[in-house]
């Protein structure tokens, strides 16, 4: 019998690239209507989202997000979203998981 090894791939809502969802942050919507980064599972819908600069440009452009959440999530949101997510890369918040 053959045992094959598989390796998940996730889709990044900023670029549309596809690769492994630990090399991505994970997030989804918070109970007010904002984005969240999630860190242990959780029910519902979640995206993914790479760390660099353009992919988070992306998220901010591009309506992937609704999709993929299927929901509506305002421009303000997704804006706010992404200034607290560089605020936080920028700082490394030491022993804070992101993923």
């Amino acid at each position: 019998m053959r045992i094959r090894s598989h390796t998940p791939q996730r889709t990044c809502v900023g670029c549309g690239e596809r690769d492994a969802p630990g090399e991505m942050l994970r997030f989804g919507q918070d109970g007010a209507g904002g984005l969240a980064i999630v860190a242990a599972p959780i029910s519902g819908r979640t995206a993914y989202l790479h760390r660099t600069l353009e992919c988070r440009a992306g998220l901010v452009k591009r309506r992937t997000v609704n999709r993929s959440l299927r929901t509506g999530v305002a421009a303000v949101q997704k804006s706010r979203f992404v200034r607290d997510l560089e605020a936080t890369l920028e700082n490394g918040a030491p022993g804070e998981e992101l993923c």
